[in-house]
């Protein structure tokens, strides 16, 4: 009987002596991974990283932007989640301390809009670029295009294409469009206007008249609609409805050979041409 007990008492002690090993292990183990990830993801105050940095800032932002690069990297390999949130953190601190850094503005761009869809952040970061970098078209592009494709705001984006395209004259068609879309055609005709008059190339200047004609007649048809919409209390179907209602006795020609037309869905005039001159087929 007291062997049976030693037996027993031998697997009992045995079988603890496993558990506690295991147990160890695992906690081992998870202090060791709780540890890379937080010496992976401690980032000082920015306040301490200036003091630090002394003369280096420059240097430190770029280890900072290789630091978001190379964990950002690891994570697309292992198809994980990516903590987004420190990734921003990290990219404003690097330019913060180096706000001429063009990489990371590059990669802010590239991957916080598209991938993590922090659009109002990465505009946070690139709006200290636009200061910083003031001949750098990018800065004003990049937030044009922000408001444009990801917050749906024509108004913003025009006013930030308008500024690159002060920055790089090959631009301005960007901003004089997003105004027209933004329904602020005489905004539009007056940066047309001033083109106009500083360009000296009689060719261009013909072109730009020819834009001038065709905004200024979907500015007609525009005030047109306004009009119906105030005697009727509602947007008209199409702009036969507005010549019915003698507001208008003709619809007005597109010079670029399309046909004007009401959007009543996006409450905006519109022609078949899309201000581009047609080709015959």
């Amino acid at each position: 009987m007291s062997s049976l007990k030693s037996y027993t008492s031998i697997i009992i002690l045995l079988l603890l002596i496993s558990g506690y090993t295991f147990s160890f292990q695992q906690v081992k183990l998870y202090r060791e991974q709780f540890k890379r990830k937080e010496s992976v993801h401690y980032l000082p105050q920015i306040e301490i990283l200036n003091i630090l940095s002394l003369d280096y800032k420059g240097l430190v932002s770029k280890l900072l932007f290789f630091k978001t690069l190379v964990y950002y990297g690891e994570h697309m390999d292992s198809r994980i989640m990516p903590d987004w949130k420190w990734m921003y953190q990290v990219l404003d601190a690097s330019t913060i301390l180096d706000p001429y850094n063009i990489d990371s503005y590059y990669f802010t761009q590239a991957v916080l809009t598209w991938d993590a869809n922090l659009i109002k952040e990465t505009n946070h970061i690139l709006e200290r670029g636009g200061k910083y970098r003031a001949w750098d078209f990018y800065m004003p592009f990049f937030l044009g295009f922000n408001y444009f494709y990801f917050l749906k705001d024509n108004k913003n984006a025009a006013l930030y294409f308008e500024h690159a395209a002060r920055i790089n004259p090959a631009l301005i068609d960007y901003a004089i469009r997003f105004h027209y879309r933004a329904n602020e055609i005489p905004i539009a005709i007056s940066i047309l206007k001033k083109m106009y008059d500083d360009i000296k190339n009689e060719d261009i200047r013909n072109q730009i008249m020819q834009r001038i004609n065709a905004y200024e007649n979907a500015l007609i048809l525009e005030k047109a609609v306004r009009q119906y919409e105030e005697k009727f209390h509602e947007l008209p179907d199409n702009l036969e409805k507005v010549i019915e209602a003698g507001i208008l006795a003709n619809i007005p020609e597109d010079p670029y050979g399309g046909k004007f037309y009401f959007d009543k869905k996006e409450n905006i005039i519109k022609t078949t041409s899309d201000f581009k001159m047609m080709t015959k087929k």
